[in-house]
C-alpha cells in the first residue's frame, strides 16, 4: 500500500503529467466527436477502431507521461532516498511496475468513460457490458501497459527522461519507416510478417484480436514476450542500480 501511495503522490504533484492527461482527454473527445457525430456512426467499437487510426498521438502521449514521471526519480534522486529509507530493490521494482500499470489504467479508464458518455449522448443508452466492448478495453489496457513497460525500461537504462523520449521517438520513426514506408523493399507478405514481430506492429495487432478466443493466442504471445523482456530489463536494472544514481 505504501508503494502505491508513493506513486500516486508523485503523479498528483507532477504538473506535466496532468497536462499530458488533459491533452489526451481533449484528443479523445475530438476523435470521438468526428467518428460518432460527424460520421454518424452507431457502433462504438467501430468508432474506437477508427479513432485508433490516430494512435500515434496516444503513443507519443504515453511516451511523454512515462518518461516525465519515471524520469523524476533520477532528476530528484528519489530512488536513493527510497532505498535508504528501507525500500528493498524488489519493492522498488514492484513500485515501478505499479506506476507503469497505473498510467496505462488511467489512459484506459479515461477513454472508457469518455466513449461511454459520448455513446449515451448520441444513441441514448450505454454499452457497458457487451463482450466486444470489454474485449476492446482489455486489449487497449494491455497495449498501453506493454508499450509503457518498453518506455519505462528505456528510462531506467538511460537515467534521463528527455533522453529516453528521444530514443523512443527515434525507434517509432524507424519502425514506421520499416513497415509503412517499406524502406527495405520487401514483399507484402514479408512486411506483414515483419510488422507482427516488431513491437508496435505486435501490440497494435492486440487491438483487433479477440482475447476471449483461443485462436488469438499467437497474436497475444509476441506482445506478452515483449512484456516479460521489458519487465526483466527493468528488474535487473533496478537490482544493479547504485543508490547514487
Amino acid at each position: 500500500m505504501r508503494m502505491i501511495n508513493n506513486e500516486m503522490i508523485k503523479a498528483l504533484n507532477n504538473r506535466p503529467y496532468w497536462f499530458a492527461i488533459t491533452f489526451y482527454m481533449i484528443f479523445c473527445v475530438l476523435a470521438l466527436f468526428r467518428v460518432l457525430i460527424v460520421d454518424a456512426r452507431t457502433d462504438l467499437i467501430g468508432s474506437l477502431n477508427d479513432m485508433m487510426g490516430l494512435s500515434i498521438v496516444v503513443v507519443l502521449l504515453m511516451t511523454f507521461i512515462i518518461t516525465n514521471n519515471i524520469g523524476l526519480d533520477f532528476k530528484h534522486k528519489s530512488i536513493k532516498f527510497e532505498i535508504i529509507s528501507g525500500l528493498t530493490r524488489k519493492e522498488k521494482f514492484i513500485s515501478n511496475l505499479v506506476a507503469v500499470a497505473m498510467h496505462a489504467f488511467m489512459l484506459t479508464l479515461f477513454l472508457f468513460l469518455l466513449s461511454e458518455i459520448y455513446y449515451l449522448i448520441v444513441n441514448g443508452h450505454l454499452v457497458l457490458f457487451r463482450l466486444s466492448v470489454l474485449n476492446f478495453f482489455l486489449t487497449y489496457f494491455l497495449w498501453s501497459f506493454i508499450f509503457s513497460c518498453f518506455v519505462n525500461a528505456v528510462v531506467l537504462l538511460t537515467k534521463h527522461g528527455t533522453g529516453a523520449f528521444f530514443i523512443v521517438f527515434v525507434y517509432l520513426i524507424i519502425e514506421v519507416l520499416l513497415v509503412e514506408a517499406n524502406v527495405l523493399s520487401l514483399e507484402a507478405e514479408a512486411v506483414e510478417k515483419l510488422s507482427s514481430y516488431l513491437l508496435l506492429g505486435s501490440i497494435f495487432n492486440l487491438l483487433i484480436s479477440d482475447l476471449f478466443a483461443l485462436e488469438s493466442f499467437r497474436t497475444v504471445a509476441i506482445p506478452l514476450l515483449y512484456l516479460v523482456l521489458f519487465s526483466g530489463i527493468s528488474y535487473f536494472r533496478i537490482k544493479s542500480m547504485s543508490v547514487n544514481e
